[in-house]
């Protein structure tokens, strides 16, 4: 799949993301990626994480699931339109985060689940 040819019905149908990620990724949909966002090298990135003290091991689960367009585009197309907004917001020194849709249902629900009520 070419990364260049995916709309937000791709994404969603091949990540699994329903109706209720519909909003989140209709406002991505409309982000316009970042040209400043480049794809990490891998040997910059594992030096990185040897720096910072991440065992072998636990490097390598990290560099296996980083996005990229060309072994997992659907991801890389989050990640690059998330990058877009959040450092527009950032910029603009707009601390107001909108929630995702539905947000506040699923904490009540995961309140009340938990409560010594029921």
């Amino acid at each position: 799949m070419r990364y260049s040819i995916l709309t937000r019905e791709l994404v969603a149908r091949r990540l699994g993301l329903g109706d209720f990620h519909a909003a989140w990724l209709t406002k991505l949909d409309e982000a316009v990626p970042s040209e400043r966002l480049s794809e990490p090298d891998v040997h910059s990135l594992s030096a990185l994480l040897t720096r910072l003290g991440v065992g072998h091991e636990n490097a390598a689960e990290v560099l296996q699931t980083m996005p990229s367009s060309e072994h997992d585009p659907e991801s890389y197309w989050l990640l690059e339109r998330n990058h877009s907004i959040i450092t527009a917001c950032l910029a603009a020194r707009d601390t107001v985060a909108e929630p995702l849709v539905g947000t506040e249902n699923a904490i009540q629900e995961l309140q009340a689940g938990i409560s010594p009520d029921r």
